[in-house]
């Protein structure tokens, strides 16, 4: 596209260079297996089903959100194994959590005893179970388990 034609693009508006991109996904895919880990990409830039299926395609093991709501619509738009990085605290919000896991594979962290309470009070007749993830405090100043004595009660 040349610059004159940005001029009819209504802002706020999106663009993305798709051949750049790209080569960032490949470029992300090599350092993840040059490193042997397993890449899951948080998904809170793009917000974009369609973008996060092409980073499993290209090599990330799944992806990460933020809320229930954005794990929600990941899954009705086919993605299957979704990483939920802010901890989730309700029973609402946990019920609606109960559902998502029946039909993909899906985890969350925690970091404090109210919230393993409620996950075990909604999940407790659940066939399959949820996989918790103990998220640390790591000088951010967040959330996370500080004291060895916090990590042992979880």
């Amino acid at each position: 596209m040349r610059y004159s034609e940005y001029q009819f693009i209504d802002t706020p508006a999106l663009l993305v260079d798709y051949d750049l991109m790209v080569q960032n996904l490949k470029f992300m895919k090599g350092k993840a297996e040059q490193y042997h880990v397993k890449l899951r990409p948080h998904t809170k830039t793009h917000k974009m089903p369609e973008l996060a299926k092409l980073q499993v395609e290209m090599g990330a093991c799944g992806i990460t959100v933020a809320k229930v709501g954005e794990a929600e619509v990941m899954a009705q738009n086919g993605l299957t194994n979704i990483f939920i990085a802010n901890e989730i605290v309700g029973i609402s919000k946990l019920e609606r959590l109960r559902s998502l896991n029946r039909q993909i594979d899906i985890r969350l962290g925690v970091d404090n005893e109210y919230q393993i309470q409620q996950l075990a009070e909604v999940f407790k007749n659940e066939d399959k179970g949820i996989e918790v993830l103990i998220e640390l405090e790591v000088g951010e100043n967040r959330s996370g388990v500080i004291t060895d004595e916090q990590l042992l009660n979880l």
